[in-house]
């Protein structure tokens, strides 16, 4: 029962892991060491043919490739991928860009999500990849497990349990390299005298934007304060 406590206070403190106010304030240059490590569409761009990304199942989508400006490279050619949320590999080929463009077309037969991923033949160390994703009838998508039988009763018994307990937030500043950040601590009361934590990062000086809620997967892995990073960065680009 412990266990679930732990399992249950993690998927409800709403920003438990970090929370990001997002705005573009300075520009930070991809890392061209290796292609794993420049964030995708940085200089590929990848993009879906609808505004909103959404599908019926069986409706093509396009998806739209191109070469950012100023990439520090020219590729001509791109191999792609289209799977099942990156999961089962559905089609695979390569693509010529025409005045560094070009589209790959796909669809799914059943609600889920169509996901692209581009990687230039030429240059991928300096350019890294493009990723897209097309969702099909997402409220449609089936979960694939099974709950147990007795889960709707454990779930609202601990939920009328912790809807009792006094929020009491708490906010400490977070002592942080990069003077262009605000780094904050936050914590909340939870079950059995525990506190559920997180941390808040925001572009110093910033009062209203946006919020992005990063939540930990599991195992064993670093906690948020590296995705503070991420209030600030923007391609030189753009």
């Amino acid at each position: 029962m412990r266990t679930a406590y732990f399992f249950l206070s993690t998927l409800l403190f709403v920003g438990v892991s970090t929370l990001l106010a997002a705005e573009p304030a300075k520009s930070i240059s991809p890392n061209t060491t290796s292609p794993n490590t420049i964030s995708p569409n940085s200089w590929i761009k990848a993009s879906t043919d609808h505004p909103d990304a959404q599908y019926k199942v069986g409706e093509k989508v396009s998806f739209l490739v191109s070469v950012a400006a100023k990439a520090p490279g020219e590729p001509t050619t791109l191999e792609w991928t289209l799977t099942l949320d990156g999961a089962t590999l559905l089609k695979q080929g390569t693509i010529a860009l025409k005045d560094g463009n070009a589209t790959v077309e796909g669809t799914l037969d059943q609600p889920g999500v169509l996901r692209l991923h581009v990687t230039p033949t030429q240059d991928a160390a300096l350019l890294g990849s493009g990723m897209a994703a097309a969702a099909f009838e997402p409220y449609q998508i089936a979960p694939t497990a099974t709950l147990p039988s007795d889960f709707k009763e454990f779930w609202d018994a601990q939920t009328s349990g912790l809807s009792r307990i006094p929020l009491d937030p708490k906010v400490s500043p977070v002592d942080q390299p990069n003077p262009d950040i605000e780094l904050y601590e936050v914590s909340f009361a939870n079950i059995d005298g525990r506190r559920t934590h997180g941390y808040l990062a925001k572009p110093k000086g910033a009062t209203s934007l946006p919020i992005m809620i990063s939540q930990p997967g599991m195992g064993v892995h670093p906690n948020g304060l590296k995705e503070s990073r991420w209030v600030i960065v923007t391609c030189p680009h753009e």
